[in-house]
């Protein structure tokens, strides 16, 4: 197609064109998704308009985006193995530049990956595959407080002067914006070096940038002073690709020491669960973030806890923990990479939401938080890939914390304990010379924390005991002479309930069972949405309500505990619903040719596949190909599953038509006549343009024994129907044969 107007650019019904050309008066609007198996020339103006809009090169040989236009991407797509050569032009990818199948290099066009908001840039998603020449990143910077923001570069060769030009100002050092004299002596930019903490405190470990020309690299995170203002950061040059090893280390046997500030190297989000699994026995199971509204560093961990997703952005710099003295080498891959946040999150039982302990004062705004799970295979001690160590705030004397002190002394930002057993908790609460006052403490999640346990927070100080279950914030002073720990959170645990959650989607696989000393006799309710649905008496001091649908649940009894069953939720989840879907790169093939058909699995909360070709074979891959030997028609389907395989099946089917040779199809681009064929309703329907001679018509098989024919001396209509019950499922040849000597094809198939 060749655009040179103004408007909405045209998607074809079947998705693909080959060749689009923009010329340079073009300036298109696009709101649909399409293909290109060619080339892409644009001289103009080209403009995706609807998020999640795709546009996919996945042509047979190498492709190319060239000419001197603007092009405004949401999506694109890489699906050929031979690559696309990008020449010229300004391509902008406000969302994701995907590279599924095949490398793709940039000789001198300008390719942006764009931010424009908060906690939205456009990212290049590599997979396997690389790409190869210059690439601009930029990375949104929303406003926050006046403090120290953690940076970082996912492009090669970068300095802290790529920083400057996008107007962060810096000072205290050669180059800067204000030099030692002029800041009297103040630098507001760091990086960390663990070698050169003291086990006392981390802090020791800063090391301060001495020139504007300072490397930013993945291995040695930014520390940078800013206004509270709005920035966006932008660097060009190569990309980080394949593995990036970085050392990290651990100088001392405090928690005070093994902390290593780096960057996540790649312009693409990263999946801290995917990375751990790969690292998890050099590093902590979390990472810290430092927040300049909360003072305080804030985090993610995959044990449980943490205000952060899982989800690591690009060019964000990070604090991770050495679990063991010594030096290592953490891998970042591109496997890791991710462009989207997991909103699903799966969970056994419906104890394991944490327990979330915020403290805030009336002094200034800065806040802590500190996290409690529970599991059935925690211990009291510190628990080496569990729990996580503190990351203390860097301005003690400003900001509050809050952690959890282990059985054996460790500073926990946050604590795994055991589900199964009661136990007292040691919470440790302080602040600096600065910021003496009135604190709170506030209690989330406790609907969720540990059915069936009563919780209660002990102040040591002056022996007042609050039932965290009816009252779940907690105001105190606090002051130098504070005592430290300041409270016990007391656990007795009345009930084990276990949850085994729902199997798939919206079905009544799920069950709650609940087990206690003395409860034998004794009934329980079972409510959802306040409306009873079961009650059982316990029997052997156990009681199980089953055939339960997902959803949020409540229980009631007359058992006298030690503590009451109300304000507790019982959480049972079920699976994403299983939703087969694919795509075939071709719907007719030719055996004059390779009759190879490719799949694109478009899947949705799946992670096995049953292929079917119709020919006999299988496959359990992805999305496989697959060579057609013999012609026909072939049914291709597809059998998805999650992992509970073969109870939550979803099945889905697409034919394919395999001909003998590609020549028996006759183009009729430059044909007098124009005529359409559809199969419906028990019908085959005809339509054509007028056509004042006599022609000829049949219909014939795959050999060319002819099945049906009709002749016409004059055209006195515009269409026609043949019965299609007088025909077998297969594919057939419609052909007009017309006076004027023109022989035209039409292939079909009936099912």
């Amino acid at each position: 197609v060749v655009y040179s107007t103004s408007g909405d650019f045209p998607v074809p019904r079947d998705g693909g064109y080959k060749n689009v050309t923009i010329s340079a008066l073009g300036n298109a609007s696009c709101n649909g998704d399409f293909s290109i198996t060619e080339n892409f020339t644009n001289s103009g103006v080209f403009n995706s308009t609807i998020t999640g809009n795709v546009i996919t090169f996945n042509g047979a040989s190498t492709q190319t985006i060239s000419g001197s236009g603007l092009s405004n991407l949401k999506n694109l797509v890489l699906d050929n193995s031979s690559g696309l050569a990008i020449s010229s032009g300004t391509l902008n990818i406000e969302e994701v530049f995907s590279l599924t199948n095949g490398n793709a290099t940039n000789s001198s066009a300008t390719v942006l990956l764009q931010s424009n908001s908060d906690n939205t840039a456009g990212q290049i998603f590599l997979s396997s595959n690389s790409y190869f020449g210059n690439i601009t990143v930029e990375r949104f910077i929303p406003t926050s407080s006046q403090g120290y923001r953690m940076f970082g570069s996912p492009v090669q060769l970068t300095t802290l002067a790529n920083w400057q030009d996008d107007g962060i100002i810096f000072s205290g050092f050669t180059g800067a914006d204000f030099t030692s004299a002029q800041s009297g002596g103040y630098t507001n930019s760091y990086a960390y070096n663990e070698s050169q903490a003291s086990d006392a405190n981390k802090e020791d470990g800063w090391v301060a940038s001495d020139n504007i020309s300072n490397s930013t690299v993945p291995s040695s995170g930014t520390w940078i002073y800013t206004d509270a203002s709005t920035y966006k950061l932008s660097v060009t040059g190569e990309l980080y690709l394949g593995d990036q090893s970085i050392s990290v280390q651990k100088g001392g046997v405090t928690d005070q020491r093994g902390w290593n500030l780096i960057t996540n190297p790649y312009a693409c989000n990263l999946d801290w669960d995917l990375f751990y699994a790969d690292n998890s026995s050099i590093v902590d199971n979390a990472f810290w973030v430092y927040d300049a509204d909360a003072g305080n560093n804030v985090f993610y961990s995959g044990a449980g806890g943490g205000t952060l997703s899982n989800v690591l952005a690009h060019s964000q710099g990070v604090w991770v923990h050495k679990n063991s003295t010594g030096t290592g080498n953490i891998t970042f891959k591109q496997s890791h990479l991710t462009t989207t946040a997991t909103e699903y999150v799966k969970s056994t039982n419906g104890i394991n939401t944490p327990l979330q302990i915020k403290i805030s004062g009336d002094i200034n705004g800065f806040h802590d938080y500190s996290f409690i799970k529970a599991v059935s295979s925690a211990t009291a001690n510190f628990d080496q890939g569990l729990d996580v160590i503190k990351s203390f705030s860097p301005m003690p004397n400003y900001a509050p914390n809050v952690y959890v002190i282990s059985a054996d002394s460790i500073n926990l930002g946050a604590s795994l304990i055991n589900s199964n057993q009661s136990v007292d908790i040691a919470l440790g609460v302080n602040v600096g010379a600065f910021a003496y006052g009135n604190y709170t403490l506030d209690f989330s999640n406790l609907e969720q924390f540990m059915i069936g346990s009563c919780i209660t927070l002990e102040d040591l100080e002056n022996g007042t005991i609050i039932d965290l279950r009816t009252d779940s914030t907690y105001t105190f002073p606090l002051i130098a002479s504070s005592i430290n720990p300041r409270f016990i959170i007391h656990i007795s645990v009345d009930y084990d309930i276990n949850v085994t959650n729902s199997s798939c989607f919206n079905n009544t696989s799920a069950l709650i069972s609940l087990t206690g000393n003395g409860i034998n006799g004794s009934y329980f309710n079972l409510l959802h949405n306040g409306i009873l649905i079961d009650s059982i008496v316990a029997s052997l001091d156990s009681v199980s309500f089953n055939n339960l649908n997902a959803g949020v649940y409540s229980i009631q009894t007359n058992h006298v505990g030690s503590c009451t069953m109300s304000n507790q939720d019982v959480i049972v989840i079920e699976p994403q619903e299983v939703v087969a879907n694919f795509q075939l790169n071709f719907d007719t093939l030719y055996l004059d040719q390779i009759a190879e058909i490719e799949t694109n699995n478009n899947s949705t909360g799946s992670s096995s596949y049953l292929w079917e070709f119709g020919d006999g074979t299988s496959s359990t891959d992805e999305s496989p190909s697959h060579i057609y030997n013999s012609q026909g028609l072939f049914q291709i389907i597809l059998y998805a599953d999650n992992e509970n395989t073969g109870n939550c099946t979803d099945v889905t089917s697409k034919n394919v038509i395999v001909m003998p040779s590609n020549s028996l199809s006759v183009d009729q681009d430059n044909s007098t006549i124009d005529f359409n064929l559809y199969v419906a309703n028990d019908m085959i329907l005809v339509d054509f343009s007028d056509y004042n001679s006599g022609f000829k018509c049949m219909v014939t098989d795959l050999n060319g024994k002819i099945l049906w024919s009709k002749d016409f001396q004059s055209n006195i209509f515009s269409e026609f129907r043949i019965n299609a019950n007088n025909f077998s499922s297969g594919i057939y040849f419609f052909v007009l044969n017309l006076n004027s000597g023109e022989h035209l094809t039409h292939k079909f198939y009936i099912d």
